[in-house]
């Protein structure tokens, strides 16, 4: 008789605050090619904004400088609120690393989500992000892991997918 034995490698359980989920929303919109050249476009609207104040009509230099504070002013804000309604309605949630799945169990439910379809695990100073796709991730604050927090880490980084990328940064 053949049994799989699927071992609990590490517990943690987690609700993510809306600094935590306001993190994500940063670092998934910023943190890449697409987020930069954002960012390069909302200065170059601000400069061109600011360098015409007196020289063209004045609601047009407003609509230039508004253009160029939408990805630093009003995006953050908008993901501020949103991360606020997300962590008001969240409730805690018992993550399990084991050999074959992580299961994320809040109570009421239970999911296994297979190592095999994590794409990225986004290790950060104060929060860890498991893609679950290339939109989605799980949020998982570090101060709430109870030091359990390099077990989690060993686990992730253990784990049976080689094409999956672990990113450690010190943000």
């Amino acid at each position: 008789m053949d049994s799989m034995v699927t071992q609990d490698l590490v517990s943690v359980k987690c609700k993510p605050g809306t600094l935590d989920i306001f993190a994500y929303k940063m670092y998934h919109s910023f943190w890449c090619t697409a987020g930069i050249g954002r960012l390069i476009f909302s200065a170059l609207f601000l400069a061109i904004g600011f360098a015409t104040i007196g020289d063209i009509d004045w609601y047009l230099t407003v609509i230039v400088l508004f253009i160029g504070m939408l990805n630093v002013v009003v995006t953050p804000l908008l993901y501020l609120y949103q991360a606020s309604k997300a962590a008001n309605a969240s409730i805690p949630i018992t993550y399990t690393f084991r050999n074959d799945v992580i299961v994320a169990n809040d109570g009421k439910n239970r999911v296994e989500l297979p190592w095999s379809g994590l794409p990225l695990v986004v290790w950060m100073r104060k929060e860890m992000f498991i893609y679950t796709s290339a939109v989605e991730a799980l949020v998982l604050p570090r101060r709430q892991m109870d030091g359990k927090d390099a077990e989690v880490l060993h686990a992730i980084e253990t784990s049976s997918n080689p094409n999956r990328t672990v990113k450690c940064k010190v943000l």
